[in-house]
């Protein structure tokens, strides 16, 4: 394994600088990924371009195989370690032996970077890839490993719902974007203050002709690309060599917070431990994107198989012999989520007024991708000793469409969920393939309850973006509703 990549770094050494900051983009391994690629699973610091086959021409195990296989190769290339300065670049002459090197992801831009709603003043066109991350309020940011991070809402509901772990400290996430995500925002005029809400640009034409690009559309080959990693604070009872760690500048806008709260400054350095990345890739034969979900395994039990061992960070075994017994009354979670009687009651919605208690997140569904593929991995980055080995894939999800017609993209056969685009009277739609997806801590509130008082899922990643986002993107509302101010 290790020959090979030493090969493979005297085919790539050259890997070119020039372009703003003396650095060029990221290319692509060229790999387009069947579901044979991953037979046999080495290190490749290069993203894979995309998938050898549209679903609809492969069996749905062989698609499955596809995708999580896509899924994991990405995993791998995004968390290498990157090159100094050159934001979202891999460094090619390194295994990604050192914990604590800045990774590729890392250097993606934060939507802040790029999109400042509230400055009228903003002019996204002067924002290059390359720059450095500005740090506004925090100026101390400079010196984290993850600069600001200052989302600890749940998803589109704000502030207004936290997600907590066991120790009470409440969970921050950060979204990030690729090159062709950015210049695609930026070049296409979709970046401009008053030109856009949470429901993306205002103008209507511009709204119809949002189109993120596939890989062979974009700048880097890689096509368009968002992620959220979700973190953790880390405290002295947890085990560090098992989480991917980073330092932290903790932004809290103290007007966003509705009650007293221990969140009272506004800028505080932390130590994180990674429970969560979520990642969207859009590419050839996947123009509903594909969508794939990594938690640690120490955040919640499997279905069945809980380890009374395990302290899991979200998930209380005392907490779970005295659930009570009637928290589906009136068929919605949300009904008990201001008595403290009904805390233990799984996934739970907690508003701000409960910062402080403990979320009790199961995991609903089991996991759904594939285990052999998944021990492949973890084998992979158990051999150099990374923190990675203890990430599992939970899913990757991806849509087929049931006829040839380009219109067959516009609507998805099986919708799901509080939010649904109505499916068409032909056949002219696409499979949400699983039907559901979700990560058991960032979207630990997508539950419902069945007529027989059993909780199911309630949405999945795909039905949720593609229904209320903007082809499938959060990204404007993620600017609106999780803002940062920066000057220019």
């Amino acid at each position: 394994m290790i020959k090979k990549f030493l090969i493979f770094i005297v085919c790539w050494g050259l890997f070119a600088c020039g372009e703003d900051n003396d650095c060029d983009l990221p290319s692509s391994s060229g790999e387009l990924v069947s579901y044979q690629s991953c037979e046999r699973v080495e290190f490749n610091p290069l993203l894979p371009t995309g998938v050898a086959s549209a679903p609809r021409f492969l069996s749905y195990d062989n698609a499955q195989q596809q995708f999580e296989c896509f899924a994991w190769k990405s995993f791998v290339a995004l968390n290498w370690p990157a090159q100094p300065a050159c934001r979202g670049v891999p460094n090619l002459t390194v295994l990604p032996v050192d914990k604590d090197s800045q990774t590729v992801w890392q250097g993606y831009k934060k939507p802040f970077e790029l999109l400042q709603p509230y400055n009228v003043n903003w002019r996204p066109e002067k924002v290059l890839w390359f720059d450095d991350e500005p740090v506004g309020t925090c100026t101390e940011a400079k010196n984290t490993d993850l600069g600001i991070v200052y989302e600890n809402g749940f998803a589109l509901f704000g502030q207004e719902s936290v997600i907590t772990d066991q120790s009470g400290n409440v969970t921050f996430s950060q979204v990030l974007i690729n090159p062709d995500t950015f210049y695609y925002l930026r070049d296409n005029h979709l970046a401009e203050s008053n030109s856009y809400d949470t429901g993306g640009p205002l103008d209507d034409a511009l709204w119809q002709a949002v189109n993120f690009p596939i890989q062979t559309l974009g700048k880097t080959g890689h096509g368009a690309m968002e992620l959220k990693t979700t973190w953790k604070v880390i405290t002295s009872s947890d085990d560090m060599s098992r989480y991917v760690t980073r330092s932290a500048m903790i932004y809290i806008d103290q007007e966003d917070i509705t009650s007293d709260t221990d969140l009272s400054v506004d800028c505080e350095v932390k130590t994180l431990g990674l429970v969560g990345f979520h990642l969207i890739r859009k590419v050839e034969h996947a123009p509903k994107w594909v969508w794939a979900t990594w938690e640690h395994v120490d955040n919640v039990p499997d279905v069945d198989k809980v380890d009374e061992t395990v302290d899991y960070s979200f998930y209380s075994h005392s907490c779970a012999q005295t659930e009570p017994d009637d928290c589906w009354v009136s068929g919605d979670i949300g009904a008990r989520n201001t008595d403290t009687d009904y805390l233990c009651c799984a996934n739970a919605l907690l508003v701000s007024d409960f910062l402080g208690y403990s979320n009790q997140f199961t995991r609903i569904n089991a996991i759904q991708a594939n285990a052999e593929l998944t021990a492949k991995f973890q084998s992979l980055f158990s051999s150099i000793g990374s923190p990675l080995q203890y990430y599992t894939l939970i899913g990757a999800q991806w849509g087929v469409a049931q006829s040839s017609s380009d219109q067959a993209w516009n609507a998805p056969c099986n919708p799901n969920g509080a939010w649904r685009v109505p499916t068409p009277e032909d056949n002219h739609c696409y499979m949400q393939q699983p039907e559901t997806l979700r990560s058991s801590v960032t979207e630990g509130y997508n539950i419902a309850w069945s007529t027989d008082a059993t909780q199911i899922l309630a949405d999945s990643c795909m039905n949720c973006h593609n229904a209320i986002g903007v082809d499938g993107s959060f990204i404007w509302s993620n600017a609106v509703l999780n803002g940062y101010a920066i000057d220019q």
